[in-house]
């Protein structure tokens, strides 16, 4: 289920950003923004918006969280094209 962008200007991105900075876990998260048959969706659409509020809408930044997770799911070769494509940007904006 996406989001229209009457709904998105609905949410208290503010709150959600800091609900999520407190969760410990990846099942406590599931457990308080997700009902079983939308979990995927609602997820990803949460943590993408929470991450952009974050990140303050700055790309670099949201690569840089996209690489750490790579990293972290040990998606290394993925990892190594994106980290690629984050030291072109820095270097872009030197």
């Amino acid at each position: 289920m996406k989001m229209d962008k009457s709904q998105a200007k609905d949410i208290d991105t503010d709150a959600l950003v800091q609900s999520v900075a407190s969760i410990s876990s990846v099942q406590k998260f599931k457990e308080e923004y997700c009902t079983p048959e939308t979990v995927t969706e609602r997820e990803i659409e949460g943590l993408g918006i929470s991450i952009s509020q974050w990140a303050e809408w700055d790309c670099l930044k949201i690569m840089k969280v996209f690489s750490a997770a790579l990293e972290d799911s040990n998606f290394h070769s993925f990892n190594e094209i994106v980290t690629a494509k984050i030291e072109e940007m820095e270097a872009k904006n030197k």
